[in-house]
């Protein structure tokens, strides 16, 4: 049976002195045992942890490495088959010429340019009127 405080009727009272000197250290003792297991154990979890994170890393490099080579090969293989296709296209013979095509529309007037070089009419602009002149030769 417990008491209002807690405690069992049949409990020992706290031991005094040396007693509990001693107590408290084998207390202190068995609980810095644990902490050292416990960390052994997370540094060996974290440890394992470590070792899969990096073997890990190690496949998906080797992948990467095999992915990049193979991109290399099949660039190589596409480039070699345009090239062998482009190497069998061949400009051949011209045609015979097909039928007129029929007239079009006359389309707008274009801009005044420069005169050429042997254009059988031309426009040469003096003192401010434009004038139209017959010539074979270019305008000086």
């Amino acid at each position: 049976m417990t008491t209002s405080n807690g405690k069992s009727e049949t409990s020992y009272a706290p031991p005094q002195g040396l007693a509990a000197d001693d107590l408290l250290d084998a207390w202190r003792e068995a609980l810095g045992e644990v902490l050292v297991q416990e960390r052994r154990h997370w540094e060996r979890e974290r440890a394992l942890i470590e070792a899969q994170a990096q073997s890990a890393i190690a496949k998906a490099h080797g992948t990467i490495d095999k992915m990049q080579a193979a991109i290399v090969t099949l660039r190589g293989e596409v480039l070699d088959m345009v090239r062998a296709r482009l190497a069998e296209v061949k400009d051949g013979e011209r045609g015979p010429a097909g039928p007129a095509g029929e007239k079009g529309l006359q389309g707008e007037r274009g801009i005044i340019g420069q005169p050429g070089p042997a254009e059988s009419f031309f426009f040469r602009v003096h003192a401010g009127k434009t004038q139209k002149r017959r010539s074979i030769l270019p305008c000086r």
